[in-house]
C-alpha cells in the first residue's frame, strides 16, 4: 500500500467540507442581498437552498475538475480515443437504457425500503422524512437543477473521479486492491451524506457506482446514472406507496430489475482490455 495516495484519496472530501462552509456564507449573503431578509429574525434569515447548492456544486466542479485534469489527464481530456469511445458506449448504444432503468430502480427500491422502515421506526425517520418532503415539494428551479445536474457531476468528480483513482493507485499491484479502492470511496461517499439513513444506502450505491466506474474506466456513466437517480425523485409519483404489502411487492420487482440491469451493464464492458476513457 502507498500511504501517500491513500491520504490523497481522502483529501477531496476535506476540501469539499471547506467549500461547503464557504458556499454557505456566500449564499447567505446573496440571500440577504436579494431577499430583503432581516438577519436578526431567525425565522426568515434562512439560506436559499437553490443558491447554496449552485454555489457549492459549481465551486466543487471547478476545483475538482482542475484537480482531476492535472492528476489524471488521460481520464479527463476530450480526445478522439479513448475518451470518445466511452461517450459512444454510454450514450450511443442500448446501454443508455440500462442506465436509465438502473437509476429508476435504485430510486424505487430505496424509497420502498425507507417506506417500510419508516412505518416501523417512525420517530427515527421523522427528520429524514421532513428533509425528503422538502426536496420533493420544492418549487425552486435552482434547487431542482442543482440536484439533478451539477450535484451528480460534482459528487462523481469527488468520489468516482479523484477518490477512487487515488485509492486505486494506493493499492496498485496488490491482490484485491481494486476492491479495497471501491470500498474506500464508497465508505467516504456514505460519510459525506452526514446522517445514518442516507449514509446506509449511499454506501451500497457507492459500491455499485464504484464498480461501474472501474469497469468502464470512466466517470461518465456514473455521472449520468447519478443524475437519473436524483431526477427520479421528482419524476416518480409521490403516492407510489400506499401500504406495506403493496410496497413489498414493488420492492421485490424493482430489486430484481436493479440487480439484472446492474449485471447487464457491467457485462457491457466485459472484454475491454484498454482504458475506455
Amino acid at each position: 500500500m502507498k500511504p501517500k495516495y491513500l491520504m490523497l484519496a481522502m483529501a477531496p472530501i476535506v476540501m469539499c467540507l471547506m467549500v461547503t462552509i464557504i458556499a454557505y456564507f456566500a449564499s447567505f449573503a446573496m440571500t440577504v442581498i436579494t431577499g430583503d431578509v432581516d438577519v436578526l429574525d431567525t425565522s426568515s434569515a434562512l439560506v436559499d437552498e437553490g443558491i447554496f447548492n449552485l454555489f457549492r456544486y459549481t465551486l466543487i466542479i471547478i476545483l475538482c475538475g482542475l484537480w482531476y485534469a492535472k492528476s489524471f489527464p488521460d481520464k479527463f481530456y476530450f480526445r478522439e480515443a479513448p475518451f470518445s469511445v466511452i461517450l459512444k458506449k454510454t450514450f450511443l448504444s442500448k446501454s443508455v437504457f440500462l442506465l436509465i432503468i438502473l437509476g429508476i430502480s435504485i430510486q424505487v427500491s430505496t424509497d420502498a425500503i425507507l417506506y417500510i422502515l419508516s412505518h416501523q421506526f417512525s420517530d427515527f425517520f421523522s427528520s429524514y422524512n421532513v428533509m425528503i418532503e422538502s426536496l420533493e415539494g420544492s418549487k425552486s428551479v435552482l434547487l431542482i437543477f442543482s440536484v439533478c445536474t451539477i450535484g451528480p457531476l460534482s459528487e462523481e468528480l469527488i468520489f468516482r473521479g479523484l477518490t477512487l483513482n487515488y485509492a486505486l493507485k494506493a493499492f496498485e499491484g496488490r491482490k484485491l486492491g481494486c476492491r479495497y479502492a471501491v470500498i474506500i470511496q464508497a465508505v467516504l461517499f456514505a460519510i459525506y451524506h452526514g446522517n445514518v439513513i442516507q449514509s446506509s444506502y449511499a454506501l451500497i450505491f457507492g459500491l455499485m457506482f464504484g464498480a461501474i466506474a472501474v469497469k468502464a474506466k470512466s466517470i461518465i456513466p456514473t455521472v449520468f446514472l447519478h443524475a437519473v437517480v436524483n431526477a427520479s425523485l421528482y419524476v416518480l409519483p409521490t403516492d407510489l406507496f400506499t401500504d406495506t404489502k403493496q410496497t413489498a411487492i414493488i420492492l421485490t420487482v424493482s430489486a430484481i430489475i436493479l440487480i439484472f440491469s446492474f449485471v447487464l451493464y457491467l457485462l457491457h464492458f466485459s472484454g475491454d482490455d484498454k482504458p475506455s476513457e
